[in-house]
């Protein structure tokens, strides 16, 4: 079965039908806060639900925001699909070895002057979507290429790039000054330090009509490193990480890598970022054509200097201005 999941278009249907219930169910609420195992993982998250906006926080995985729901823009702007390596790639870099031994072959053979006359074999480099999607029957007649056939003209040259973790809105690492915007792109880096798998406690620092904020730390003591996101009721959301208490190295930067739909319609800023990188999520999946490129996101990466200490990243949704937010889109009944 084609499709699903790595259908950006699909995933934003979805998305903007449960935004569409979220706007039903919450209609008039201010915001609340509600703590249990969304995703049944086994560890409980951090629900923050308003009529506005919808966002969960994994502490497990470093203060992680899983979901961004805002349903007056019926998004999810955290949808984002998290680039991996499957069967079917390694399958096509082994037929990619295999034609091109092939090609090899037939160029020698060409040599021969008894098949001068005959046609040389061609396998077109890059993904299968540029493969004939004609077969030969056995008479010679053209015909309509069979799944199996284009699956096995499915090429590529290497494998496409894999994340170093499941995606989520804010990543935090820390990285070599070193680090290129290539090696960044094609997650081909050991970060000095990874906060993505830290296991933090949150608790719920302050509740008001308008907004809430939670502050995480991790339950080593020892670890100064805290983590403070503030959610208001227009859909605005601040995420603030620190890192004053914790000795870490002057020539290191901490990378705080966005995830973000798309087409998402919520701007993202970083206070003390001295550069900024950007480039979209692409996946190479296999479809009913062969193998396709689509792109399943925005990835953007904030470097801030170690000795700034901490960071703020401000998520605006369009049309969201202190409390006021464009009218909800119409639900038909």
């Amino acid at each position: 079965v084609f499709g699903g999941l790595y259908l950006p278009w699909l995933r934003e249907a979805m998305w903007g039908n449960l935004a569409e219930a979220e706007a039903l169910l919450r209609e008039g609420d201010t915001l609340s806060v509600v703590k249990y195992d969304w995703d049944c993982d086994g560890n409980d998250e951090i629900a923050v639900h308003g009529e506005n906006v919808s966002i969960i926080v994994a502490p497990h995985r470093g203060g992680a925001v899983e979901l961004y729901i805002l349903p007056a823009l019926r998004e999810n702007a955290a949808d984002a699909l998290t680039r991996r390596v499957e069967a079917y790639h390694h399958a096509a870099v082994s037929a990619h070895v295999n034609s091109s031994a092939d090609r090899e072959n037939d160029a020698l053979w060409k040599d021969q002057s008894h098949f001068k006359g005959e046609a040389a074999s061609q396998v077109l480099p890059g993904l299968a979507s540029e493969n004939s999607a004609l077969g030969s029957s056995a008479s010679g007649e053209n015909r309509a290429a069979s799944i199996h056939e284009i699956e096995r003209g499915n090429t590529l040259a290497q494998l496409p790039p894999a994340d170093l973790d499941v995606r989520s809105l804010i990543q935090i690492r820390l990285v070599d000054t070193a680090l290129s915007e290539q090696d960044w792109q094609n997650a081909r880096y050991i970060p000095a330090r990874s906060f993505t798998t830290e296991v933090l406690t949150a608790i719920v620092a302050d509740t008001k009509t308008d907004r809430v904020k939670l502050i995480l730390r991790p339950d080593n003591q020892n670890l100064k490193y805290l983590v403070e996101i503030e959610v208001f009721q227009d859909g605005r959301m601040t995420y603030t990480v620190n890192w004053h208490g914790i000795s870490l190295p002057d020539s290191s930067l901490m990378l705080v890598e966005l995830s973000l739909g798309a087409r998402t319609r919520v701007s993202a800023e970083c206070d003390s970022a001295v550069t900024r990188w950007n480039f979209p999520i692409e996946t190479i999946a296999k479809s009913e054509r062969g193998l396709e490129r689509t792109v399943q996101g925005q990835a953007i990466a904030y470097l801030v200097p170690i000795a700034r200490g901490a960071a703020t990243i401000n998520f605006v949704p369009s049309g969201s201005s202190q409390g006021t937010l464009a009218p909800r889109a119409v639900i038909a009944p």
